[in-house]
This record gives C-alpha cells, sequence and structure tokens, in this order.
C-alpha cells in the first residue's frame, strides 16, 4: 500500500484522527477532525498539542499528551472554544513495548459517539466539575450526529442534510416552528468545508424590520442618526468564510430582500450608506415556517429571490408525522434535565404511549419545555399521565384533573390553549403570535385573556 492511499483511508473516516509524535507535535490530522472540533487544521499541524489547551482553543488539558506521559489509553470528553463537546479517545503506540513512538487520537461528538457511558465514566474523573457532559441514563438513544432520529423520514433527512452540505448551495429548511430547522441548519455548517469558521444565525422574526439591514450589512458613519461615529460592520461582513442561518427568511423586509438577493447572486454588498462594494464569501442557509410561494403571489416576497433561495429545499416534518422519534427524544431530554436538576425521574409506559398519540403542536420545542417543567414542578420519581395533563391543560387555579377522559369541548380547549402558550414562548408578543398563527391581534388577546395567559 502506497502513503498517498493510507492518506485517502484516512481522510475518508467519519472519525476524526490525530496522531502526535514523540515530542507531542502533531504531525497528522483529517479533514474529520477539523469539522467535529470546528478548528482549523492550521491550528494543529507542526504545533504541540498542548498549544490547543494553552491559547484556549480547548477548555481541558489535551487527554493525547496525557496518554504520551502515562503510556496507557486515556479517554474523556473536551471541550472546544466554540462550544463543541468532543468524545476523545487517544492510544500510545509503544516502542519496543516501553517508549511511547506516538499516540494516535480518535474522536466524535460527544452525543454521537458509541458506548457513551465509557466516555462519560472517564470524564468524570478527568473533570469532575464537567456537570453537562451527556451520561446517559436507560436505553442507548439512536443518534446521528447528536440528533435523535429513530424514524426513517429524519434520518433520510439528515443524510441529504451531509450531502448538500459538501458544496456551497443554498439551502432552504422547510418546517413549522420547533422540528428543529436550527438543529439541520447546524448540521450542514458542521459538515461543510467551513466547519472551521463561524455559524451565525439571524432570526429575522426578532427583530425590528428597521435594524435588520444594518444587522445584515451594518453601516458608514453618518448613514443615519443615531449612527456610531465610525460605522459599523454588519454580519455578513464580519463572518467571512462563515456559514449564516437566516431563520424566518419570510420576514425579511421587501426593502431588505433585493440586497440580500445581490449578496447571494454576486458575492457583494454595500453598508448602509456606502458607496463601495464589499466582497463576501458566506454561506447561507434559510429557514422559514411561512408559505413563501403565497407570500410572492401576496406581493410580500420577491420571486427571484424565492427561487434563489430555493435551490435545495428540505421539509422537515412535525414531531406528530415521526412518532418513532417521540419518545427517544423525551428520554434524551429527561436526562439532560435530571442532570441540570440533580433528579431521577423516568417515563411511565402510560406517559410514553401518551407522548406518542399527543399531535404537539409546538413541535420537539414544546416537549422539551414540557418535560423540564415536570422535572421542576413535581417530586415524584415516575412521571405518570397526571403530571404531563396538568402542565398541559391547568391553570394554576384549576382543579385537579380527574381520571376520567375531557369531553371535546374540554379538549379542543386544551389543545387551544397549548397552541397559544407555545406560540407566546416562542414569539413573545401577542401581535408576533397573530402573525404567525394567522389570526388577528384582537384574536389574540380575546384568547389569552379566556385562558388567562394575558401578556
Amino acid at each position: 500500500m502506497l502513503p498517498e492511499d493510507l492518506d485517502t483511508i484516512i481522510d475518508s473516516l467519519d472519525t476524526g484522527v490525530c496522531v502526535i509524535d514523540q515530542g507531542s507535535r502533531v504531525v497528522r490530522i483529517n479533514a474529520s477532525l477539523t469539522r467535529i472540533t470546528g478548528l482549523a487544521s492550521s491550528l494543529w499541524l507542526n504545533k504541540p498539542v498542548t498549544d490547543l489547551y494553552e491559547r484556549g482553543y480547548f477548555l481541558h488539558p489535551s487527554i493525547a499528551f496525557k496518554a504520551l506521559r502515562t503510556r496507557a489509553r486515556e479517554r474523556g470528553i473536551q471541550e472546544t472554544s466554540r462550544g463543541r463537546n468532543v468524545a476523545a479517545s487517544a492510544k500510545p503506540v509503544l516502542e519496543k513495548g516501553t517508549r511511547p513512538r506516538f499516540v494516535v487520537l480518535t474522536a466524535l461528538p460527544a452525543s454521537y459517539a458509541e458506548g457513551l457511558g465509557a466516555f462519560a465514566a472517564a470524564t468524570d474523573r478527568a473533570n469532575p466539575s464537567r456537570a453537562d457532559v451527556f451520561h446517559p441514563q436507560g436505553p442507548t438513544i439512536e443518534t446521528e450526529d447528536g440528533i435523535i432520529a429513530k424514524s426513517s423520514k429524519m434520518r433520510e433527512i439528515l443524510a441529504i442534510a451531509r450531502r448538500v452540505a459538501g458544496t456551497d448551495a443554498t439551502v432552504l429548511l422547510l418546517g413549522e416552528s420547533g422540528v428543529g430547522k436550527d438543529v439541520v441548519a447546524k448540521l450542514i455548517a458542521d459538515y461543510s468545508t467551513r466547519s472551521h469558521c463561524d455559524f451565525l444565525k439571524l432570526d429575522c422574526n426578532t427583530l425590528h424590520q428597521e435594524l435588520v439591514e444594518s444587522e445584515l450589512f451594518g453601516y458608514v458613519r453618518g448613514a443615519f442618526t443615531g449612527a456610531t461615529s465610525g460605522g459599523k460592520p454588519g454580519i455578513v461582513e464580519s463572518l467571512h468564510h462563515g456559514t449564516l442561518f437566516v431563520d424566518e427568511v419570510g420576514d425579511l423586509p421587501l426593502n431588505v430582500q433585493g440586497k440580500f438577493l445581490r449578496l447571494l447572486e454576486e458575492g457583494r454588498f454595500r453598508r448602509i450608506g456606502g458607496t463601495r462594494d464589499i466582497p463576501a464569501d458566506v454561506r447561507i442557509v434559510a429557514a422559514t415556517n411561512r408559505d413563501l410561494e403565497k407570500m410572492v403571489e401576496d406581493g410580500l416576497f420577491r420571486k427571484d429571490l424565492y427561487y434563489r433561495l430555493k435551490v435545495v429545499r428540505i421539509y422537515i416534518p412535525p414531531l406528530r408525522e415521526r412518532k418513532e422519534d417521540i419518545v427517544p427524544l423525551a428520554e434524551f431530554y429527561l436526562n439532560h434535565f435530571n442532570r441540570k436538576y440533580d433528579s431521577a425521574k423516568s417515563l411511565s409506559e402510560e406517559v410514553s404511549g401518551y407522548l406518542v398519540t399527543y399531535p404537539w403542536p409546538g413541535n420537539v420545542r414544546e416537549l422539551i419545555h414540557l418535560l423540564e417543567g415536570i422535572v421542576v414542578a413535581f417530586p415524584e420519581d415516575t412521571i405518570r399521565l397526571t403530571h404531563v395533563r396538568s402542565l398541559e391543560h391547568q391553570s394554576p387555579t384549576d382543579l385537579p384533573i380527574e381520571a376520567s377522559r375531557p369531553s371535546l369541548q374540554e379538549s379542543i380547549q386544551g389543545l387551544e390553549k397549548t397552541i397559544l402558550m407555545t406560540a407566546m414562548r416562542e414569539h413573545g408578543s401577542a401581535r408576533s403570535t397573530a402573525r404567525n398563527l394567522g389570526i388577528s391581534h384582537t384574536a389574540v388577546l380575546k384568547k389569552l385573556k379566556k385562558y388567562g395567559l394575558a401578556e
């Protein structure tokens, strides 16, 4: 086998690989390691492996360096300055059974690593202060790249996302609020050639419309009243070579859409008040829960921008259409909140069955909020159906729910209340909630008062 054949094999692995020599210098890494850690190859190669920790790129000392000193296999969770937890294993290759010739480190995303129990145990010993490292409890949860994906629908979506990640094609993520569009967007960034660069999210729904353009493109000195004296670069300018996730792109103001289209087509833009074009090399991933085709028909969204955005469209189905994912998701987040609040709660069989049949109008986000509420609100270790229904349908003044099935009218009202609660948590105001639910502001205010949810 030729050396270049070996290089090809190492680079084809999904597992990150790093080799350090006797002097602790990094002599070989593969592309997967830069993707998993988010750290460029230039930060690794021909530098002491301890340099990454000393310069703050890793938050804990290198286990590869530790393996070099102990001459034994070391395992642990390595957290990067970009907020990524990496499950790593370092094994020394000994020369004549005693002296390390080199150390081979392998790495996977912590939530994706197989056999996380071993990594968690090693992490407890090495980093006892790390309370938020993933420690699985109960049955193993199937994951793909840290995303809960047991259903064939989600596995197919993740496969498509990984395939398009290697290109610079614009991606449009479609789906209801709370389905996980931001998670898929991050996956695309992590699998792209830009994985070592920054990933930023711009939520057009949370910004005042007059601020969107300045946030995106920045402004020059004196561009408007209140502008800082030296001007200010925008997200696009500061994110050169990175990935920009434009969430709720349907809320992009019409007066900004033309400028955004030019960025997509020509790779350049101007600051507000500027006269000079600025080149920008930015990958765009957009997302929306709105019907952009209908918005185009109504004159609320530019047709040319819509066609430019939908080069690759990925529809993420709501949670109710991928029931296989519900219980694994619930167990995953229940474990997370058990660790966060130092509890040991588990799902009863009746609750697991109920979660699968519930329609989840707020999708994964609603499930997460429900589980956190139960962990915090109830002392019992076993989660019962009464706990779930109490948080779903009760206001603080309601009587305890009886075991009998609620009437159709009660069920409808309970579902309406849940939708309103979820939408208000997500969008923050009655006006924004009304726009996203497709009803009038007055109607939302009346319903909030009806259910005791008034702002």
